[in-house]
């Protein structure tokens, strides 16, 4: 910002600098009288004490259930293949297997470990037959 621009600015705020101060003086000089232990103004309480609320009971009637009622069982019925066929088209009720990209790709350090594992067997395996030759 240059200097005129600087001075420029600063006549047309010049006139707010007055009450700014002493609004802070003010609240300065009531935070004083109040004591330390008080909370400055606004702060907690802006809109008076604080209103203690009441818990009477559900705001949404409650849903009533169906009664209970007893229902037959059903007689056995003969098992014919078209029934066998409709049950094997029914969706399973078990989640399916994750696939092993999907069990393997969550875990890189187990990965790691294996590939470790075997490299060190295979150092073992070679120390243990170098000295057989």
């Amino acid at each position: 910002m240059s200097q005129a621009q600087a001075k420029a600015w600063w006549t047309e705020v010049e006139h707010l600098r007055e009450p700014a101060e002493r609004r802070g003086r003010a609240e300065r000089e009531a935070r004083a009288r109040r004591g330390a232990h008080d909370p400055p103004l606004g702060a907690a309480t802006p809109h008076g004490p604080r209103r203690t609320v009441k818990i009477r009971g559900q705001a949404i009637p409650a849903v009533s259930a169906r009664p209970l009622v007893e229902v037959p069982a059903p007689a056995p019925v003969h098992r014919t293949r078209e029934a066998e066929r409709d049950r094997d088209r029914r969706p399973a009720t078990r989640r399916p297997r994750r696939r092993p990209a999907e069990r393997i790709g969550a875990r890189p350090d187990r990965i790691a470990l294996w590939a470790f594992l075997v490299g060190l067997l295979l150092v073992v395996i070679a120390v243990l037959t170098a000295h057989g030759a």
